[in-house]
């Protein structure tokens, strides 16, 4: 009785009968050219859309919109405008360039297209393009170009009122504290100078006679060493109200 035959044991099989596992090759040893793109470096359009939803819509409450009535409002525009693009993960200079124009009226985007910062052919940045539209509004860049004549004005129309009350107080120290702050930072004033405008100013109020007697004691107290201030004044002028306008008034 011949043998019967054996199985050949699996390490001795057909390499065909056995299909091999497919060699797995990494990325990084893929030629440049057939590597698979980064998705950190590279913008993919789902992400680029997600994007767009997260930016407020044109005209909402909520969204930048430039008032053309207002052109010393651009600067504020500009500041909204890049708060929701950070907001919104917006960094590439072409789309908020595009975007910018969802925000404005459309007169307005027709005189900003015109600027050859605004086409996407010029590789413009966007802060190029946000100089080049803030250059067509003479206002906003003079806007804070004052003048000691301007002060002088402030002084001459509020020596003609009597300021006797807060109120008064309050609209004439703010019209007279943002031209002298702007000439403060520009180093303008003459030592004093600005004291001296500032009483001058309340030549013609009660309130003068009041802050002059409690400086007069802070001349005695700090025996004649003693700088007229806006600011020493205008403690004096609170400190009175504080205290009960009517009774130093009367």
């Amino acid at each position: 009785m011949s043998p019967s035959p054996q199985t050949p044991p699996l390490s001795q099989s057909s390499p065909s009968s056995v299909p091999s596992s497919p060699t797995l090759i990494s990325p990084s040893l893929l030629p440049s050219s057939q590597q698979p793109p980064d998705s950190a470096t590279h913008e993919q359009p789902s992400s680029r859309a997600s994007l767009l939803t997260m930016m407020p819509l044109p005209r909402n409450n909520s969204a930048p919109w430039f008032n053309a009535s207002k052109p010393k409002s651009i600067g504020r525009f500009f500041d909204d405008l890049e708060l929701a693009f950070e907001r919104a993960g917006i960094t590439d200079d072409a789309l908020r360039k595009q975007l910018t124009f969802h925000y404005v009226p459309i007169e307005v985007e027709d005189l900003w297209r015109v600027l050859p910062e605004a086409s996407v052919a010029s590789q413009a940045s966007f802060d190029e393009f946000k100089t080049a539209v803030i250059a067509l509004y003479p206002e906003y860049t003079f806007r804070q170009q004052f003048s000691l004549t301007d002060l002088k004005r402030v002084v001459h129309e509020w020596q003609g009122r009597d300021i006797d009350n807060p109120d008064d107080y309050g609209r004439f120290y703010r019209s007279f504290f943002a031209i002298a702050g702007v000439l403060r930072q520009k180093g303008w004033f003459l030592p004093g100078q600005e004291g001296r405008l500032f009483y001058a100013a309340l030549a013609s109020s009660k309130v003068q006679q009041v802050v002059h007697n409690q400086l007069d004691c802070l001349r005695f107290e700090s025996n004649g060493d003693f700088v007229l201030t806006r600011e020493r004044m205008d403690e004096a002028v609170l400190s009175m109200f504080t205290a009960n306008a009517k009774d130093y008034l009367k």
